[in-house]
């Protein structure tokens, strides 16, 4: 009995994991949704200034959240794949079987952008690196990667991923129900150190600092009109 209960604990945590997921690729892919029918007006009322100002706000919008959505993608695939399998939960393999036989047509088109997972390690969060060398080497060879790049992609990447979530429900309503109904949240799941910032004064002054150490050491005068706002002085 205490062993089945811990059993039941583990596959809706995984439950949990993979919803909590999901909600956030269903949040980014609204806002899209909203920015992209909204995109003209949006850029009437914000524009970007200095080295962004040929961007459009909008477009700044959608190319950061359909990123995300391809890391938080990733994230899903992952859990998906090494969790909720019949060798984690023996107990519930014919029903885990079948799920997964269900959502396969999802999965299959998803497994069609062989590269993506290299895309989110690559090009996303691991600072431009393949196997270890940045990609700004002199030896970086031309990379192709077979993954989602165009909006249209990514929309169709995050949809695929809430279909295969919204199907859980039909094959274990049980535990579905007992995770909707407990109220966890990841806001719950830490906690914060409690500090207080200034930003603008925190900003200001080191700034001050640092303009002072470069004054000791160099003497420099670099051009601020065409350098990025991370480059200028």
């Amino acid at each position: 009995m205490w062993g089945g209960l811990v059993i039941m604990e583990e596959i809706e945590n995984s439950f949990k994991t993979l919803s909590q997921i999901a909600t956030q690729i269903d949040f980014l892919l609204l806002i899209s949704k909203v920015t992209y029918e909204n995109g003209d007006i949006l850029d009437n009322i914000v524009s970007l200034e200095g080295y962004y100002a040929e961007h459009r706000y909008s477009k700044a919008i959608l190319s950061v959240n359909l990123n995300n959505v391809i890391v938080f993608a990733n994230s899903y695939l992952e859990e998906f794949n090494k969790q909720l399998i019949v060798g984690k939960f023996p107990q519930y393999a014919d029903r885990i079987i079948t799920y997964r036989r269900i959502v396969s047509p999802a999965l299959k088109r998803i497994e069609k952008w062989t590269d993506l997972r290299n895309v989110r390690n690559e090009l996303l969060v691991h600072n431009y690196r393949v196997k270890g060398t940045s990609i700004f080497s002199t030896t970086h060879q031309l990379r192709e990667y077979n993954a989602p790049f165009k909006d249209q992609e990514i929309l169709l990447l995050g949809e695929l991923i809430l279909l295969i979530n919204k199907q859980l429900i039909v094959f274990f309503p049980d535990e579905i129900k007992n995770i909707l109904g407990d109220n966890d949240r990841i806001i719950d799941k830490y906690k914060a150190t409690a500090n207080q910032v200034n930003f603008r004064e925190e900003i200001t002054t080191i700034t001050k600092e640092v303009e002072n150490l470069k004054k000791a050491a160099l003497n420099i005068n670099i051009g601020k009109s065409k350098l990025p706002q991370a480059f200028r002085l």
